[in-house]
Order: structure tokens, then C-alpha cells, then sequence
């Protein structure tokens, strides 16, 4: 039966902590342009209600789950508007930054409890050219004039439609106002077909109560609470519910003495709420009572025995997941120096000081697991073993005063016959009761143990989770305390470069900083980091001849006679130091030690991990550096808006690369007409030249850096085959450059597959109303809007891409087209319309023409952003697979 009870507890603990975990609070701080706190503001994020900054600026929300980046954060303060704020997903902390605006106003717009999108209003004819324009939340802003007042007479318009004074509520202190829409209003055709469907409902239904349920902050139902909504009392019944008649649901009209509102919740329609509370009360959760029944604490330890072992699981899945990221990046580098040919000599030296510096840290990442591991799984036996031992010697002292017991009955009925059978039962009374001191004694033991084991374990979890130090010196100070008795305590570290010892948030003393000279002769801290050895002391007077070889030790008045250092080791190494000290005589036990020490093997992977981290970060920065210095480069050789103003009427651009540095790029000559008819053969057909412009739109082989050099070789080849070479004619320019970039790539004698798509395109006006377009694709297409036809046609390049292994030579065709003023041509790679979405499928070609033929008409501008815009609702929050290039010219 226990143990049926003990697999239900621990099931159900399981299930609890992983409902707890969906939940996911995140902190923040306001501030305005100079750094100034901001107290008393209304902060939401992301829909949740709103919460108010304590007198440091900061507040506390706690959300559904956790966010990658706040898509809304909401800011109500009197003269304040949010300039802008980041987001440290890491950490959870939000920090935003206010300006000063005299007359910024706010406001919300609701019908019947539910937001109003997309309303126009208008407050006071000040802003009727202009109204203000409500988000999916219904709140909306606006400058208004610093003379114009805003109140409940103030006139104010929804969609056009005058509000009685009734139907707002102005907040003066926060420049807000709440808008609530009488029913009878309509405010769009779609709020009004919402509204019709609600009014068809309650029509069916006949049911207009709302619905409230309430929990405490631990999720049970808050029984029997008066809760006060708009003026009038209600009180839950014992699953923690009540029903109200009111219009609207906001968190502000609700009020419940002595508790605070953590978390508030309502479905899209407003008929059910939920509601947690937490109280605001400084007294303590009251103690659960100590269970008394011994068999059932030797339950209750095995539990966590099992616990702990989990924990240790966690801990190995944690670092061996570190272990596989650092041979990830090993594997990158190598291949990165063994197969691109392209590195510099000066590139391929710091790719190979990297690859050591990744090979370091993997080797003292397992070597310092598997030793923190050993140590801890020794300590864990050691503990284990000596609990179970104790809970032997009670049963074994139970079953011995069970028949203790019955000699006791015994010698009862021997007294009542002989005067020495009455001492016989004194004495036995006597050391019945000895016996109970004694099992009440190694009970408290055993409970003590055992509180200790689950807080070593929570310790050692937080302490590895962290890379930062003071966090970890804050951790293990907070903990301390309830491990072992002491008054003095801290953790320090050895500067080995000034041979000193530096201790942070020292506590028990006025110095919270301090430091200790390795020479000091004085010093136990000293002795302990240089012979890598623990400091045990129990009367100082007596025993520091033990450490320190000195004639006298001066002890003052506050001198701790107990005294216990633990040295951190890392690598044999030593790094710091624990101490815990207090000022009674013998006070530290052998098992206090051991628990000092399994701190020490945690915090010494600690700071492995925070050193290792720390140079993974900075050759990670100067990577990214330079890769960002690549993308400048790669930037530059683009063509940019003012050529195209000046060749085209009309154009637009969609470049997204996937990474950095892209392995897409689009290129762009112009080639006159005096140097193109220079170029005729002489034994030719004269012929009229105009000018000559060349475009093209190139998709390389990958992307991030590989495509980027691949860009830059296929950017270079065109130049040279247009500009010097002075090839005109695209299919020989596009035969030309296959030859070029298998040369460039020597693939004629190894296996490189790497190559490159492309659309290229001469451009030549014919006269007023025509122009000609010869076209040369390697697997890619070219899209062109006629508007005579109305219609969006495709000429398909040739199905061989520019370079690869293939040793025949490749040839390709032109494609001429008549075009008149005003059509407009496409080019593009294929990274738009493979793009998937959650669902796995592609945007396809079929929805980019289908896109194509309805916005042609439109000015190029427009068709980028409606185009932007569909792939937006397409991936929604996809990730991006490729470098997205489209180009869009009208003639």
C-alpha cells in the first residue's frame, strides 16, 4: 500500500511541475531617455493585464509561455510615450525606454468586453482629417494640442458615430481613455456581423451572466471570497466560482480584499473568466505538520533518493549536450579547412587556433564532468548509505522496544508479588526513556540529512545552470546558511596573476570585499588554495599549529573558534575557496564537511564551464565580425537605387539574404552605344546599336558565407566578360562564364560541384513605344507583364546551371522579346518560391504568378510590399531555408 501511495505522489509531482512550467514570468524596468526610473506606470506585454511599476521602475508579468520578442508592449504614464525597448530572451528582461510628450494620448475601444480593430476616432474634431486608427486590441494614440483638456464632455467620434458621455471612462493620470460602444452602434460591417451572431446567441440562449472562477497563486479553488465588481459584492462558492451581470470584463473593476491579481483571463466572447490570486499579507505560509510515523520518513527518503538520481541524469544530459555542440563546431572548422580552397593563409591559422581552442574546452568539459560526477556520486553514497544505516538502527531499536514492552508488562505483574520486581521495572522505565531520547535524536538527524540532500541537489542544479559569477557567489551564499551553522561565510577566488585571494559578499562581517595575500603566513584561506587540502578546525587556539607554522596566533574578541576551508579545484588547479566559520568550539561535523565539499566540486564546474563559455563567446564576436565586414563588401558591389533611377522608370528590389552574407546577388551594366557599336565586326552588316543594358540576377551555390564567395567570384566573371571581354550577346555570355568558373573553380580536375543559377537579360530600346529583351536563363525563368494582354507570360531558361562537375560543354540559347513602354519584366531566384511554411508546403510558382498578374498594374513600390507581405503570411514564424532575391523593372 505505501508503496502504491509513494508512485501516486511522485506521479503526480511530475504532472504538477510540468503544468507549472508552461507558465513564464518575465521582468522588466522603465526608464525614460536619461536613465531615470519611472514609477507608478501601467505596463502590458503581449495581451496580459496590466501591472504598475514599483518605486525602482520595475514590474513583474507572468505569461502563458515563454516569448521569443514581445510582439506589443503597451505603456500607460501621464506625458510619457515608449520610445523603444529590447528584449534579453535569456534572462526574461525587458527594458523600455520612455520620451517625454506632453499631450501623447491613449485609449481602447471595446464592444460589449471585446476589442474593436481597425475603428477610426476622432476626439474633439482635432484629429478628423486624421483619425486615429485602433490595433487588434482596440487601443489607439494621438498628439493632441497641450491647451485642449480631454473629459467626459469632450465629444468624441467612432467611425463617425457621436458617443454620449456615458460611454467613456478618462483616465487623467495616465492620458487614457476606455471607450465601451453602446450595443446598438455598429462599428464595422464585420464587428457588426460579430455582434449579430452574439445578439442571435443570447436571443437562443436567454443567458447574459458571466461566469468567474478564482484559484490561489498554488491553483486550488479560492473558497468563500468576497470579491467587489463595479460597486457590488460577490462571493465564491467552494469550487471557487461566482456569477455577475455586467457588460464588460476589464481586470480594473475587480477587487478582493487582502489579495493581489497575479493572472487574469478571459475567452474571446467575455462569458467565462478566470482569475489568480496571491496574498498581499506578510505573514507565512503556515507549516504543513511534521508526519510522526517512522516507516513512512524511510518512504519519504527513498522518494528522493530517486530524485537525486534524476537530477544527476539532467545534469549528465546537460553537459553531454554541450559535448555534442563542441564537436558540431570541430566538425565545421575541420571541413571548412580540409575542403574550401578559397581561406587565406591568415584565415586558415586562426581557423586552426580555433579548432585547438574548441578541442581544449571539449576535453575539459568531459574530464570535469566525469570527476565532478565521481565526486558527487561518492557523497550521494556515502549519504545514502549512512541514512539507511540509521533507519536499520531504528527499526532494529523499535523491534528492541517492542519487546521492552513486554518485560515491562511482565515485571508489572512480577511487582505486585516482590519489592525487587518493582526496581527491576524502575529501572527498565528508565531506560526505556533513554532510548526513546536517543531514536528522537537520530530521527532529527535523519531529517536533517535529508533536507540537506535535496538542498545540494537544488544547489548544484542552479550553480551549473549558470555561467555568470556573482550569480553563482549570490546562489551559494543564499544556501549556505540552512547546509551548516555558521555566522561567517563567503567564497573567493585566486587572482593568480596578483597571488591574492579575493573574496565577494563576504558575509558575517563589515567587509563584504575582501582579499588575502598568498604569502600571508596568517592565512588559512592561503594555506588551504596552495596545498589543495581541507581547513578543519574545532578550537582555533589549539589547532592552528595544525596549518600554520607560527610560535602564537593572535585571536581578537570576534575571532570564529570553528573553522572549515574547501579548496576549488579544477584540472588540479587550484581556483577559490569556500569557508563557513563560526564562533562556538567543535561545531563542524564529518558530514558538514562532505556537504562544504560537494559545493566546492559544483562551484569548481561552475567556473569551468563560465571560462569556457567566455572564449567560445569572444571567437564567436570575432567571427561574426568578420563576417559582418564581408557582408559591407558584398553590399557595395550591388548596384543601388540611383542606377537603376536612371536606367529604368520604375523598379523594385526584394533582397533577403538567409544569413549574413547572401549567395544571391543581382548585377547591372550599361554599355553605350558608340563603345557597342565599336565591337561589330568590320566584314559585318552594319547595324543601328542603341545603348545596352545588362541585368542579371544570380543564385550561387548555399548561402551565408560559401554562397558569399561564390557571389563575389560570379560578380567579378561578368564584369570581366562584359567589360573587357565585351561580350554582348547573353547566351554567349552565359557559355563564357561556365567555362570561367570551372576554370576559376578548377572543377575540370576535382570534384566540386559548386556552381550557380542565373537570369540575364540585355535590355535595348527600339524606338519610342518598343523595346527589346534578349534572354539567356540557366534553370531559371523570366516573367514579363504585357499590357495589351493583360496576361503574366514565362520563358524558361535552359535546364543546365553555370558550372558543376559535367565535362561536356554546355551551350545556351537567347529568347527574344518585344516589349512595349509600360510592360515590366521579373527576375528571380528560387528562394521565394520554395519557401516553406509550418506546414511544410512551398509558396510555389503558381502563387508568385498568380500574385504577379494581380498587382502588375500597380507601382513598383506597392508590388514589393504586397509581395513582402504575402511571404510574411506565408511563413509566419517559419524559419527562412534560402537567399530570397526578386527584381522588378518596368520598361
Amino acid at each position: 500500500m505505501k508503496k502504491i501511495q509513494l508512485y501516486f505522489l511522485f506521479f503526480f509531482s511530475i504532472c504538477y511541475s510540468q503544468l507549472l512550467a508552461q507558465e513564464f514570468t518575465l521582468i522588466g524596468k522603465l526608464t525614460d531617455e536619461k536613465g531615470n526610473t519611472i514609477t507608478d506606470a501601467k505596463v502590458s506585454v503581449d495581451g496580459s493585464a496590466f501591472v504598475t511599476t514599483n518605486k525602482l521602475g520595475q514590474f513583474k508579468i507572468t505569461l502563458s509561455k515563454k516569448i521569443n520578442n514581445p510582439d506589443e508592449v503597451v505603456v500607460l504614464k501621464k506625458h510619457y510615450r515608449v520610445k523603444e525597448y529590447s528584449y534579453k530572451q535569456d534572462k526574461g528582461q525587458l527594458f523600455i525606454t520612455m520620451q517625454t510628450s506632453t499631450r501623447y494620448f491613449q485609449g481602447q475601444v471595446s464592444d460589449n468586453a471585446n476589442p474593436v480593430r481597425g475603428a477610426k476616432v476622432v476626439i474633439g474634431n482635432v484629429n478628423e482629417k486624421s483619425p486615429a486608427i485602433t490595433d487588434a486590441r482596440g487601443f489607439f494614440s494621438l498628439n493632441l494640442p497641450e491647451d485642449f483638456p480631454v473629459s467626459r464632455q469632450t465629444k468624441v467620434k467612432v467611425n463617425s458615430m457621436e458617443l454620449d458621455s456615458d460611454d467613456m471612462q478618462v483616465f487623467d493620470e495616465y492620458d487614457f481613455v476606455y471607450i465601451k460602444l453602446p450595443k446598438k452602434k455598429a462599428i464595422s460591417e464585420t464587428k457588426q456581423n460579430e455582434n449579430n451572431a452574439k445578439t442571435k446567441k443570447e436571443t437562443t440562449t436567454n443567458d447574459d451572466a458571466i461566469s468567474v472562477t478564482a484559484y490561489y497563486d498554488d491553483y486550488s479553488p479560492a473558497k468563500g471570497l468576497k470579491f467587489v465588481v463595479e460597486g457590488k459584492e460577490y462571493q465564491t462558492d467552494e469550487e471557487g466560482k461566482f456569477q455577475m451581470d455586467v457588460n464588460e470584463v476589464d481586470v480594473s473593476r475587480f477587487v478582493v480584499y487582502g489579495y493581489n491579481i497575479t493572472k487574469f483571463d478571459f475567452d474571446n466572447e467575455g462569458n467565462y473568466v478566470f482569475i489568480v490570486i496571491k496574498s498581499d499579507s506578510d505573514n507565512p505560509t503556515p507549516v504543513m505538520p511534521r508526519r510522526e510515523t517512522l516507516d513512512t520518513m524511510i518512504i519519504d527518503y527513498q522518494r528522493d533518493f530517486n530524485q537525486i538520481v534524476n537530477e544527476l541524469e539532467l545534469r549528465k544530459q546537460l553537459l553531454s549536450e554541450k559535448s555534442v555542440y563542441i564537436r558540431d563546431e570541430i566538425e565545421k572548422v575541420s571541413n571548412r579547412l580540409s575542403q574550401e580552397t578559397n581561406i587565406t593563409p591568415q584565415q586558415r591559422v586562426n581557423l586552426k587556433k580555433y579548432l585547438h581552442t574548441l578541442e581544449t574546452a571539449l576535453i575539459a568539459n568531459d574530464l570535469e564532468y566525469e570527476i565532478a560526477q565521481e565526486k558527487s556520486k561518492i557523497l550521494l553514497d556515502k549519504l545514502k548509505m549512512t541514512i539507511l544505516e540509521k533507519d536499520e538502527l531504528i527499526q532494529k531499536e523499535e523491534e528492541e522496544i517492542k519487546w521492552l514492552k513486554y518485560e515491562l508488562i511482565i515485571s508489572i505483574v512480577l511487582a505486585l508479588v516482590s519489592i525487587t520486581s518493582a526496581i527491576f521495572l524502575y529501572r527498565l522505565g528508565k531506560r526505556l526513556k533513554k532510548q526513546q531520547e536517543e531514536i528522537k535524536k537520530q530521527k532529527d538527524e535523519i531529517e536533517h540529512s535529508y533536507n540537506n540532500i535535496k538542498t545540494i541537489s537544488d544547489i548544484g542544479q542552479r550553480i551549473t545552470a549558470t555561467l555568470d559569477f556573482k550569480n553563482l557567489v549570490s546562489t551559494v551564499n543564499s544556501y549556505l546558511p540552512s547546509l551548516v551553522n555558521a555566522s561567517v561565510f563567503g567564497v573567493g577566488v585566486y587572482n593568480e596573476e596578483e597571488q591574492k585571494i579575493e573574496f565577494m559578499d563576504f558575509q558575517g562581517t563589515d567587509q563584504l570585499y575582501h582579499s588575502e595575500d598568498m604569502s600571508d603566513s596568517r592565512s588559512f584561506a592561503a594555506w588551504a588554495v596552495k596545498n589543495q587540502k581541507e581547513v578543519i578546525i574545532g578550537d582555533v587556539a589549539s589547532e592552528y599549529k595544525k596549518y600554520l607554522n607560527l610560535s602564537s596566533y593572535y585571536l581578537n574578541a570576534n575571532q570564529p573558534q570553528s573553522l572549515l576551508y574547501v579548496p576549488l579545484v579544477n584540472e588540479n588547479r587550484s581556483v577559490g575557496v569556500i569557508t563557513v566559520q563560526h564562533p562556538n568550539k567543535n561545531t563542524y561535523s564529518e558530514i558538514d564537511v562532505r556537504i562544504v565539499e560537494t559545493l566546492a566540486a559544483y562551484v569548481s564546474v561552475a567556473l569551468s564551464n563560465s571560462k569556457a563559455y567566455e572564449v567560445i563567446r569572444r571567437k564567436n564576436t570575432d567571427i561574426t565580425d568578420s563576417i559582418r565586414y564581408a557582408q559591407t563588401i558584398q553590399e557595395a558591389i550591388l548596384p543601388d537605387d540611383k542606377q537603376l533611377d536612371e536606367l529604368f522608370s520604375e523598379h523594385f528590389i526584394i533582397y533577403q539574404p538567409k544569413d549574413i552574407v547572401s549567395g544571391d546577388f543581382f548585377w547591372l551594366d550599361y554599355v553605350p552605344a558608340s563603345i557597342a557599336n565599336a565591337e561589330v565586326d568590320a566584314n559585318a552588316k552594319p547595324t543601328n546599336f542603341s545603348d545596352e543594358i545588362f541585368l542579371a540576377v544570380v543564385d550561387c551555390t548555399g548561402h551565408g558565407v560559401p554562397g558569399g564567395f561564390m557571389s563575389m567570384v560570379a560578380n567579378h566573371l561578368l564584369g570581366e566578360l562584359v567589360n573587357i571581354k565585351r561580350i554582348y550577346d547573353p547566351a554567349s555570355v552565359l557559355t563564357q562564364l561556365d567555362v570561367r568558373v570551372r576554370e576559376a573553380l578548377k572543377q575540370y580536375d576535382k570534384l566540386n560541384d559548386d556552381g550557380m543559377d542565373i537570369c540575364l537579360c540585355r535590355v535595348e530600346r527600339v524606338d519610342e513605344d518598343f523595346t527589346k529583351v534578349t534572354f539567356a536563363g540557366a534553370r531559371r525563368p523570366l516573367f514579363y507583364y504585357s499590357q495589351v494582354t493583360s496576361d503574366l507570360e514565362v520563358v524558361y531558361g535552359d535546364r543546365h546551371s553555370i558550372g558543376g562537375m559535367h565535362r561536356k560543354e554546355k551551350e545556351f540559347k537567347n529568347h527574344e522579346i518585344l516589349l512595349k513602354k509600360g510592360d515590366i519584366i521579373y527576375l528571380t531566384t528560387d528562394g521565394l518560391v520554395d519557401q516553406h511554411n509550418e506546414h511544410r508546403e512551398k509558396f510555389s510558382t503558381k502563387r508568385f504568378q498568380e500574385i504577379i498578374e494581380r498587382i502588375a498594374t500597380l507601382n513598383a513600390n506597392v508590388q514589393k510590399s504586397m509581395l513582402e507581405e504575402a511571404l510574411k503570411d506565408h511563413m509566419k514564424n517559419e524559419e527562412q531555408r534560402d537567399d530570397i532575391t526578386v527584381v522588378g523593372i518596368r520598361i
